[in-house]
């Protein structure tokens, strides 16, 4: 009888710590962690954002409310133009590789070849970016450690910079 006991003991609190730690995400903590060491703010926010069915890119999607991490730091200038850059799976966007800026007026080449990297070191997994209200946002799904944090801070300061 104490065996029983023993065990289902054990399940019950296996499964308990296993839905805890499920729920806080230790490998996000740690990522915010190194985050703040670089000065980023992070949060968990609601988004709505694309979800693919079928390959990547090229199945359908719908719009979907999803939770995801907001990275932002300060914008240097605070008279920087506003814009957007989301992941789109339409069609009529596979010749900019499923991305679109959304902005008040024509960007900067200096704007442009700054989004062009940033697209070449993140086009396989959900980002977003915005400038707005003097700061600058990446909206993404936490994964990759310290040196996807490094990359994308070296990201966020060369937008921080770019006025127009």
């Amino acid at each position: 009888m104490n065996i029983i006991l023993l065990l289902i003991s054990i399940i019950f609190f296996g499964a308990l710590i296993f839905f805890i730690k499920k729920k806080t995400s230790p490998g996000s903590a740690i990522t915010r962690d190194i985050a703040l060491g670089f000065g980023i703010s992070a949060k968990a926010v609601e988004r709505e954002v694309p979800v693919s069915y079928g390959a990547y890119g090229k199945g359908n999607f719908k719009m979907e409310v999803h939770n995801c991490i907001a990275y932002s730091i300060p914008h240097t200038d605070k008279g920087c133009l506003e814009w957007r850059l989301l992941q789109r799976f339409d069609k009529k966007y596979k010749s900019t590789d499923y991305w679109t800026l959304e902005t008040a007026r024509e960007p900067s080449q200096e704007l442009r070849d700054a989004i062009e990297k940033f697209k070449l070191d993140f086009s396989e997994e959900f980002f977003e970016i915005e400038v707005k209200d003097c700061q600058v946002v990446v909206y993404w799904e936490e994964w990759g450690g310290k040196e996807v944090v490094q990359k994308i801070h070296s990201h966020l300061e060369a937008f921080s910079k770019i006025r127009a």
